[in-house]
């Protein structure tokens, strides 16, 4: 298990700048898994007509290049739980008779 301690250690040596930065703002961008991430900004602004949801599956991360940004070809990921976690937006309006 991580802890604490190890996981502020990766974000700082491990992490690019920007990646820093988003944690500090919206930290539930790599704290919260997919399945809870709640509806789609367009959604939310009832633009429901451009909400592309897919249900596909989130990984935790991506492996990237050593720019910290681009990912390796292929896009190999990693999934915490063993399983494959998914985001899908559950505003009414993606079910039959919704909205």
């Amino acid at each position: 298990m991580l802890t604490t301690a190890d996981a502020a250690w990766i974000r700082q040596h491990s992490w690019t700048q920007g990646m820093r930065e988003t944690y500090a703002e919206v930290p539930e961008v790599y704290t919260a898994c997919a399945c809870r991430w709640g509806a789609s900004g367009h959604c939310e602004h009832g633009r429901h007509n451009r909400c592309h949801t897919t249900g596909r599956p989130v990984p935790a991360a991506v492996v990237c290049r050593t720019d910290g940004e681009t990912p390796v070809p292929g896009r190999p990921a990693l999934w915490l739980t063993g399983r494959d976690c998914r985001w899908q937006c559950p505003c009414g309006c993606h079910v039959p008779g919704g909205l």
